[in-house]
């Protein structure tokens, strides 16, 4: 596994995470089930569409401010509005896509890393969503992909 995405999050300012790391906005709502893979089968880019649609449902850590969290992964979805353009742009794009999850406790710092089995640490930016009955949602949003005007 590459070290390029082994940074420790008090480390990465959101200016930083953002230019380094291509993330456009992040929002993050976080839950999942583990998934057991040898290092050998890691992901190559952990910022790719197809790389998180199969952990879909499955269960890994967020740590925000020195502190982990077990969280799942709701879904992979598409940008945009139901009623935007940008939504029939970004339709099922590689890179650019935004991750759901949910957590039982609420993130002290919405600059992350998220850690699952399959990827390692992965810096991201999250967005606080909504609680409910002490389930916490975050996204991340993930915008790789800038159009020419």
């Amino acid at each position: 596994m590459s070290d390029r995405f082994a940074v420790p999050p008090a480390a990465v300012s959101r200016r930083g995470l953002l230019g380094a790391f291509g993330v456009g906005a992040g929002a993050l709502a976080v839950g999942g089930a583990g998934v057991a893979v040898a290092a050998s089968q890691r992901a190559a880019d952990p910022l790719r569409r197809s790389a998180w649609a199969p952990l879909a449902g499955s269960l890994l850590t967020v740590t925000a401010d020195g502190r982990r969290h077990r969280a799942r992964l709701r879904r992979v979805r598409d940008l945009g509005g139901s009623r935007t353009r940008s939504r029939k742009a970004y339709a099922g794009r590689e890179d650019a896509f935004a991750l759901s999850f949910v957590t039982r406790t609420a993130l002290t710092s919405l600059e992350t890393t998220v850690e699952h089995p399959v990827h390692g640490p992965v810096p991201l930016l999250l967005t606080a969503g909504t609680e409910r009955a002490g389930h916490h949602t975050y996204t991340a949003t993930i915008l790789r992909h800038i159009a020419a005007a």
